[in-house]
C-alpha cells in the first residue's frame, strides 16, 4: 500500500510539472496556456507549434489505444515489473519524438545539442525551454538541420498524400473486408473451434500479394508520369532519402491497415484463452513481409511509368517469390530451370529455401529464429537498395 501511495505521488508531482512546462510553452508560442490541460488537443496544439502535421497526433492516440489494449489482452500486468516496464516503454515511436524534440530546438532558437537533450533528458530540457529565456521563432544560425529531416519531410508529405483521396479509405476498407471473409468464410472459423488467429494469419500472404502492389505502385511510377522526379531530384535531397521517406510512409501505411485488424484479436480472446506468443509473432511477420512485399513493389515502380504495369510486375514478383515452395510452383519451375544445379544441388530445390510464405509460416508458431527475421530484413533492404540504384542512374544520367 505504501508503494502505491507512493507511485501515485510522483505520478501527481510529474503530472503538475509537465503541465507547468507546457503552460510556458505554450504562453511562449503565442498561444493560451490553459490548452495545456486539454488532453490529446494539447498534444495537436504542441505539433502544431512545432510546425509539424497535426494529424499525427491522432495516429499516436489510435496506436496508444491499441497498444495498451494489446499488451491488457495479453496479460502484461502479471508479468514481472521490470518486463512490464520494457513492454510498456513505447520504444517504437522513439524516432517521432526525436524529430519532435530536434524541431522543437529550431523553433525556439536553440541548438542541435540542445535539441539531443530534450530527447534524451526531456524533464530537464523542457524545464529549461520553459522557465528559461527561450524565444520561439527565434532562428539559430538559420536554424541547424539534423539527420533525418528531409526524409521525415518527405515521409510526411508522401504519408499525408494517402489520406488527402478516397483511395486510401477504399484501400483500408477492401482489405479489412476481404481479410474477415476469407478467415470467418472461407476457412470457417467458428466451425473449427479453435481459439487462435491462425485462420486470419494463414490468409495474409496471398492478400499482400494483390495489397501491397497496389500500394506501391503509384510511388515512382505517378512521379515519372507527371514528370515531379525530375523536380524532386533538383532539390538537395539524395536519392536515398527520398526512396526511404517514400517507403516508410507506405509501410506506415500498410501498419495502419493491420493495427485496424485489432477486432479479430478482441474476438479471439472472447472466444477462449489463445496462446499469446503465436499472436504476437504472427503480427510482426505480417508486417515483415508487408515490408517485403513493399520493397519489391518501390522497384517495379521505379522501373515503370505506367502504374498497371508496375502492379501487374509486382504481383508476378511477389507471387514467385511467395510461393516458390509450393508444389504447383515447384513443378512449374522445374519444367523451366530443372536442369540447373548450384552448388551440386538444384536451383528448384534451393530457391524454395527463399519462399517468403515458409519463413512468414515458421514465424507463426510462436517463436522468433534468426533466420527468419535476417530473411526479411535482407529482403528489404536488397529489394530498396535496387530502387535506390535505379533512381541514382536515372538522376545522373
Amino acid at each position: 500500500m505504501a508503494l502505491f501511495i507512493a507511485v501515485a505521488v510522483i505520478y501527481l508531482l510529474l503530472s503538475i510539472y509537465f503541465i507547468a512546462i507546457f503552460w510556458k510553452i505554450f504562453k511562449k508560442a503565442g498561444k493560451s496556456g490553459w490548452l495545456s490541460l486539454i488532453p490529446i488537443y494539447n498534444g495537436y496544439v504542441f505539433f502544431k507549434i512545432n510546425s509539424l502535421p497535426g494529424w499525427w497526433v491522432i495516429l499516436l492516440t489510435i496506436w496508444s489505444i491499441f497498444r495498451n489494449l494489446f499488451l491488457f489482452i495479453i496479460g502484461v500486468h502479471h508479468m514481472p515489473p521490470s518486463l512490464q516496464i520494457v513492454l510498456s516503454f513505447g520504444w517504437e515511436i522513439l524516432p517521432l519524438w526525436y524529430f519532435v524534440a530536434m524541431e522543437t530546438a529550431r523553433n525556439f532558437g536553440k541548438s542541435r545539442l540542445f535539441g539531443i537533450g530534450l530527447f534524451l533528458l526531456a524533464p530537464v530540457f523542457y524545464g529549461i525551454l520553459a522557465f528559461g529565456r527561450a524565444v520561439y521563432g527565434q532562428a539559430h544560425k538559420g536554424r541547424f538541420e539534423y539527420p533525418g529531416r528531409i526524409l521525415m519531410t518527405i515521409f510526411n508529405r508522401e504519408l499525408q498524400s494517402y489520406f488527402t483521396t478516397p483511395l486510401a479509405y477504399v484501400f483500408l476498407i477492401v482489405f479489412l473486408v476481404a481479410s474477415a471473409h476469407y478467415t470467418f468464410v472461407v476457412r470457417h472459423f467458428f466451425e473449427i473451434r479453435q481459439a487462435d488467429m491462425t485462420a486470419f494469419f494463414m490468409n495474409l500472404p496471398l492478400l499482400f500479394i494483390l495489397i501491397v502492389p497496389a500500394t506501391s505502385m503509384r510511388l515512382w511510377a505517378e512521379e515519372r508520369k507527371v514528370g515531379s522526379i525530375e523536380l524532386l531530384f533538383t532539390l538537395p535531397v539524395k536519392v536515398t532519402q527520398a526512396v526511404l521517406g517514400k517507403f516508410f510512409a507506405a509501410w506506415l501505411f500498410l501498419a495502419i491497415a493491420l493495427t485496424l485488424t485489432f477486432p479479430m484479436i478482441i474476438t479471439v480472446c472472447y472466444l477462449g484463452e489463445p496462446d499469446v506468443g503465436p499472436i504476437v509473432t504472427g503480427y510482426l511477420g505480417s508486417f515483415l513481409m508487408a515490408g517485403g512485399y513493399l520493397a519489391i513493389g518501390c522497384f517495379f515502380s521505379a522501373i515503370s511509368k505506367n502504374q498497371v504495369i508496375a502492379f501487374v510486375l509486382s504481383v508476378v514478383a511477389c507471387a514467385i517469390l511467395g510461393y516458390s515452395d509450393a508444389p504447383s510452383s515447384q513443378k512449374i519451375l522445374n519444367d523451366f530451370f530443372g536442369s540447373i544445379l548450384v552448388g551440386g544441388i538444384r536451383f528448384v530445390s534451393q530457391f524454395a529455401q527463399f519462399s517468403v510464405r515458409g519463413h512468414f509460416e515458421s514465424m507463426l508458431r510462436g517463436v522468433l529464429e534468426f533466420r527468419d527475421i535476417t530473411y526479411f530484413l535482407l529482403l528489404i533492404v536488397g529489394w530498396i537498395a535496387a530502387c535506390t540504384f535505379i533512381l541514382y542512374n536515372r538522376k545522373t544520367s
